[in-house]
């Protein structure tokens, strides 16, 4: 017999409201609809012209050695990077310091970043969640 499977909750409004104050680039997206083994993931986006193989081989590799799930998909107008943590495909206190290392490798390419990386509510950016950046400041 299968055990049942609950999701967890969503983050508190005052982690939310940390993480923004945290992280630069990265976002976090909370998945829906059940198609996924990811549940959350801190996200961000590049133009494709910014982004080289180099950088992701750099990007998944500095990921990786934090204990993530990291992945690039590749779409006509970005490449999303996705950060989750290896074990419980949730974001964790280790996926958060992996997104805040990695952001230190995306600086060169601020310019770049697509804002916000999923164009949904689902992603708590500040174009889709601007109350939660001005909490902070």
């Amino acid at each position: 017999m299968s055990e049942s499977w609950t999701r967890p909750p969503p983050p508190a409004r005052s982690t939310l409201v940390e993480w923004a104050r945290l992280l630069k680039f990265f976002r976090y997206y909370r998945h829906y609809g059940g198609h996924s083994i990811i549940e959350d993931e801190f996200v961000v986006a590049l133009a494709p012209d910014a982004f080289t193989r180099e950088l992701g081989e750099q990007l998944l590799a500095t990921a990786r050695a934090q204990g993530q799930a990291p992945h690039i998909d590749t779409f006509d107008d970005r490449v999303l990077i996705g950060v989750t943590d290896a074990e419980t495909y949730s974001v964790t206190p280790r996926s958060l310091q992996a997104s805040i290392e990695l952001e230190s490798l995306l600086t060169p390419l601020a310019g770049a970043l697509l804002e916000p990386p999923i164009d949904s509510r689902h992603c708590f950016s500040p174009t889709h969640h601007p109350e939660l950046w001005a909490e902070h400041r």
